[in-house]
């Protein structure tokens, strides 16, 4: 069964139905159900990895945007480490910045 280009449920029990009934394991009146059961196991176990792989490929992606944010925002427009006023250690004639307010 290949699962590249997706597998639709009809397909996928279609396609076990005909396997099992060439085993002749399984009475041939009972391939149908147990095809069906087969087939919705399948396609949830299909699913669940693509979910899957989908969250980490997501937060692997949203992780290295982060760190890109980062880094930026420490850096100057030439590149270089930048500080804000919060980073200096305020002696007694030095007050810290503060933005203005509306009011002021």
């Amino acid at each position: 069964m290949t699962t590249v280009y997706g597998v639709t449920f009809i397909g996928a029990r279609a396609q076990i139905e005909k396997q099992l009934k060439d085993r002749k394991d399984i009475p041939g009146e009972e391939c149908w159900a147990a095809a069906s059961y087969v087939a919705k196991l399948v396609c949830r176990s299909v699913i669940y990895e693509i979910t899957t792989y989908q969250t980490s490929y997501r937060l692997s992606r949203a992780l290295v945007i982060y760190l890109v944010a980062q880094t930026a925002s420490r850096r100057g427009s030439i590149s270089a480490p930048a500080s804000s006023p919060n980073q200096f250690q305020v002696t007694g004639l030095q007050r810290p910045w503060k933005p203005k307010r509306d009011g002021d």
